[in-house]
């Protein structure tokens, strides 16, 4: 009934690891899927602190530098990465709780100092999707509650790409919520989503391209005797960082979604 809990989750899932390289002569598919699920972490004190983490990494195509995917003449290289908790929760009746949330979720990932890429030879489409969701709460009794988030999702990231048609998908889903009846509580989020993102990378292709960041970030702090703070910053971008050729005929569609709520509540400070 007394001491401390703490609870961690850190989960790494990659399709495809950097420094393989790939190089198929005439017609065939790469496909990457990296899926880490965090189906629950729990830190719970009756008398202590209560603290829970989770850390996820899920990469579906992981590219280092220098390291193609290379296609003779047709195909098509897809890569899914997902990551995901649906339940983050530290709770305590006499103490401290607190949690955080760290992911990365991307379907196709290049090194960032330059040199990975993918050509898919005469014909053949590159799709890349990300998904990454969480929900975490912090609720204490007498004693402080904070919660926090940090997010980075991704269709594409940094890969010099060769196709026909591309398709760049990023969503993130994510709630962080601090409540406390005798304390304070702060709840923080800091969260990226985006399609198509580079630095300084190329895109030429026969065809379109189409790119697209969803994102939902939710932050509560409440607290009946305190202080309540709550912070969110949301970032979502369809296209960013990327020089497009089409060097035939085709269409660029580029569309970000950003749904972002704060509240925070306090009836006594």
């Amino acid at each position: 009934t007394s001491g401390n809990a703490f609870a961690a989750t850190d989960l790494v899932a990659k399709g495809i690891n950097n420094n393989v390289l790939i190089s198929i002569g005439l017609a065939g598919n790469v496909t990457g899927t990296g899926t880490a699920a965090d189906s629950g972490t729990l830190a719970s004190a009756t008398t202590g602190n209560a603290t829970g983490s989770s850390d996820l990494t899920a990469i579906g195509i992981d590219l280092g530098g220098f390291d193609p995917i290379k296609i003779g003449t047709s195909g098509n290289t897809t890569g899914s990465g997902t990551a995901t908790a649906p339940s983050v929760l530290a709770t305590t009746t006499t103490g401290d709780a607190s949690f955080w949330v760290n992911q990365s979720a991307v379907g196709i990932q290049g090194d960032v100092g330059g040199g990975s890429s993918i050509g898919s030879g005469l014909s053949g489409n590159v799709i890349g999707t990300g998904n990454g969701s969480a929900t975490g709460a912090a609720n204490a009794i007498t004693g402080l509650a904070s919660g926090s988030t940090d997010a980075s999702v991704a269709g594409i990231t940094n890969v010099d790409l060769k196709a026909s048609n591309l398709t760049a998908n990023g969503q993130g889903t994510y709630s962080t919520t601090a409540t406390s009846v005798t304390g304070n509580a702060s709840g923080n989020s800091i969260v990226s989503v985006a399609g198509l993102l580079g630095s300084g990378n190329t895109a030429s292709l026969s065809g379109n391209v189409n790119a697209s960041a969803i994102l939902s970030n939710t932050v509560l702090a409440s607290t009946t005797t305190g202080s309540a703070t709550a912070f969110a910053s949301s970032d979502a971008v369809g296209i960013s960082g990327y020089t497009i050729n089409i060097l035939e005929s085709g269409t660029i569609t580029a569309s970000a979604v950003n749904n972002t709520s704060v509240i925070a509540s306090t009836v006594t400070v």
